[in-house]
């Protein structure tokens, strides 16, 4: 595994809803909100270092686990992008952990958002080519790389697909160059 699950919530820290476990050695105020299995439980005071189970300190609150990104959701992302990532086009290992972060955060947002449309997912509606309500009128036009290679725009179904892009295109794209000539053979 190039990557694990904490490693990817440190590089993407503010950009998705983990779920707040309470970490007994953290310090907590009010308002704050944790999970200890099997609940959620929100801080009545300030400084608190207390259990969950202190009823004075802590009280439980209605949440669900179904509005964060939990480990396992970040697993199966990793593995959905270990099985699609090429690691011998990234030789530095750097480069390679980058390019996993974002090919994992594509998957991950893919599957959220495929889970909460759950049946209707079943459509792939493609790109926006010409849409117009009243006066206002929208067009989206595909570069032609992706139009000569469409497997490739899947990745620009989000942020994270079109940042993984910027790492994968400069390793698959080359240039061939023609000279016309010959050889002299003696």
């Amino acid at each position: 595994m190039i990557i694990t699950a904490e490693e990817f919530k440190a590089h993407f820290s503010r950009d998705f809803p983990y779920l707040p476990l309470w970490d007994m050695s953290k310090t907590y105020f009010i308002g704050d909100e944790v999970y200890n299995s099997p609940n959620f439980y929100e801080s009545k005071v300030d400084d608190n270092t207390s259990a969950t189970s202190d009823s004075q300190k802590w009280k439980v609150v209605k949440d669900s686990t179904d509005s964060y990104v939990l480990d396992a959701d970040i697993t199966k992302a990793i593995n959905e992008a270990e099985a699609s990532f090429n690691k011998e086009l990234f030789p530095e290992c750097n480069e390679a952990k980058l390019a996993m972060f974002y090919l994992t955060a594509y998957y991950l947002v893919l599957d959220m958002k495929n889970a909460m449309s759950g049946l209707a997912s079943n459509g792939y509606a493609g790109f926006v080519a010409s849409k117009s309500v009243g006066n206002v009128s929208e067009s989206y036009g595909l570069p032609s790389w992706i139009q000569t290679c469409p497997a490739l725009s899947l990745y620009l179904d989000n942020g994270y697909g079109k940042k993984y892009l910027t790492y994968l295109l400069p390793r698959i794209t080359g240039y061939i160059y023609l000279a016309q000539g010959g050889t002299t053979v003696g």
